[in-house]
């Protein structure tokens, strides 16, 4: 299973900020059930060479920890929150 790109092609979703979290904590969940290790997720989402060259770094750690954390917020209901604050917000 693969879905980084390297570069965005014509036919690539425009992904923002939000809509990645949300479909890569989509991933990060699916994964976790799978029974697939925070690094094989990684994998999945931002590719092998990316990976690699973050393997010693913490950025990629915290950046899954934080993803994975997100998502299960959004999962147990606090999306209801975010969805309720949203819509007082906006015009």
């Amino acid at each position: 299973m693969e879905i980084h790109r390297d570069e965005q092609s014509p036919a690539s979703p425009q992904w923002t900020k939000t809509t990645e979290i949300l479909r890569n904590g989509l991933i990060a969940l699916d994964g976790l059930t799978a029974g697939m290790s925070r690094k094989d997720i990684a994998t999945v989402i931002h590719g092998p060479r990316h990976v690699r060259a973050e393997r010693h770094g913490p950025s990629l750690q915290h950046a899954m920890h934080y993803l994975v954390r997100k998502a299960e917020g959004l999962r147990d209901g606090r999306y209801l929150t975010d969805l309720l604050e949203a819509e007082t917000i906006a015009p």
